[in-house]
């Protein structure tokens, strides 16, 4: 879960890893919530982000 995953400090490793990647990629954020920090990870690294609930 993404946010649970920024909860114990990997945010940084997210961000390196994303950041790293290529520009034409799929990525999946997957949380049960949708804490305003798993927002902004994704508005940061996503193109056109949608949100299935």
């Amino acid at each position: 879960e993404a946010d649970r995953m920024l909860d114990i400090g990997f945010r940084p490793d997210m961000e390196y890893i994303l950041k790293n990647c290529p520009k034409d990629r799929q990525t999946l954020l997957l949380s049960a919530t949708l804490p305003p920090e798993v927002e902004r990870l994704s508005s940061r690294f996503m193109r056109d982000p949608i949100r299935i609930d």
